[in-house]
């Protein structure tokens, strides 16, 4: 099985899809899925998801959740599995994690479990921060009632196979903003007599830094990061009237999240004034904190000691977002980190590879996790 699972993990490698265009890689994993006998599977969920259940229809569903998506990142590896498609790379890790997956399936066909069923859920559109909410607004999802639902993401720079887990959020409430000004351009000789978003756009890269608290383990911590900004074009006379600014906003928990965007809003919308600009704003790729359920976070410290996994409980959550953070809203279970090795280059660096060496552990964590769980 081992060599299998290799061989899968590296061709979803080789073969990415960006988010929302996961045909591809939904029709193998579909493939792959059929001789291991789900006795239920259903195809385009919110998109390109798959749901496969394995088990007896009144025993509790413990759910799995791993993601479709790559990344458009041009990949900087040389390996006999490098992306085939230019400009799109599995640089976050969702090769193994669908793999993982795809090991569970096998797991449980060899070994299937009485008194709870097994559902395999591989979600498109993490990336974006959509797919989640896609899955859980279909008709097949919303019709569930998973008793648990549990996650990997892999961790660049934690040991190989360690398991890191806490209680409460574990990754931030992340969302993306945009404000749009428009005012009124003039020459550039005679700048007072525009109402540019010049100085506005200034002084909001300085409410930044200002706004930006780094300390993780300060239930107040936030981070405000400007990703692009645009005032006027390549018009050397002209002051420019026209301008926009992006920030990705993250914070400890969604309340909090909320609060920073008020803020920050309030503060773009004074200056706007001040200057004469009409703003419009707008917000997009959310992605609500990831909250593990106590009694899932118990469940996951006894499956890590069940098969020997070093456990590292933290003591604050991750700064990244993750779109798990909908569907733990709506049931309890935990998003568990799975080390990936202290040399790994970080997430979405362009020589990032998931290790098939931690496929087998995660496995092995998975499968003692489902037993594990019993209502």
């Amino acid at each position: 099985m081992q060599d299998t699972l290799h061989h899968i993990r590296q061709t979803l490698h080789q073969n990415p899809d960006l988010s929302g265009d996961e045909r591809s890689t939904a029709d193998r994993i579909s493939d792959w899925l059929k001789p291991t006998k789900p006795d239920i599977i259903h195809r385009h969920i919110g998109g390109n998801g798959i749901l496969a259940i394995y088990g007896q229809e009144d025993d509790p569903l413990i759910l799995f959740r791993a993601e479709l998506d790559a990344l458009p990142i041009q990949e900087e590896n040389n390996l006999t599995y490098t992306s085939a498609i230019p400009g799109q790379a599995h640089l976050c890790g969702h090769d193994g994690h669908m793999t993982i997956l795809m090991g569970l399936a096998y797991r449980w066909q060899e070994n299937p479990l009485n008194g709870v069923r097994l559902g395999l859920l591989f979600q498109p559109a993490e990336e974006t921060g959509q797919g989640a909410a896609f899955m859980l607004a279909d008709p097949v999802i919303a019709g569930l009632n998973p008793f648990r639902i549990f996650a990997y993401h892999n961790i660049p720079g934690a040991p190989l196979g360690q398991v890191l887990i806490k209680k409460g959020p574990m990754t931030s409430a992340v969302h993306s903003t945009i404000f749009r000004f428009s005012g009124r351009s003039s020459h550039a000789a005679e700048p007072q007599l525009a109402h540019s978003p010049n100085r506005v756009i200034a002084q909001l890269l300085l409410a930044a830094a200002s706004m930006t608290r780094q300390d993780r383990t300060d239930p107040d911590f936030t981070v405000v990061t400007p990703v692009h900004t645009r005032i006027g074009g390549l018009a050397y006379g002209t002051t420019p009237g026209q301008g926009e600014i992006h920030f990705t906003l993250r914070a400890a928990d969604d309340i909090r999240l909320a609060t920073l965007q008020t803020l920050l809003t309030a503060y773009a919308s004074k200056l706007a004034k001040e200057d004469h600009l009409e703003l419009s704003h707008e917000i997009l790729e959310p992605f609500p904190a990831s909250i593990n359920h106590p009694g899932s976070v118990k469940q996951v410290e006894i499956a890590a000691q069940a098969v020997g996994c070093d456990l590292e409980l933290l003591k604050a959550p991750y700064g990244w977002g993750e779109d798990m953070g909908h569907f733990l809203s709506a049931w309890p279970g935990a998003l568990i980190g799975l080390g990936s090795g202290v040399d790994q280059p970080p997430l979405h660096h362009p020589s990032f590879d998931f290790p098939d060496a931690l496929i087998q552990p995660g496995v092995d964590l998975f499968f003692h996790l489902l037993m594990q769980v019993q209502p």
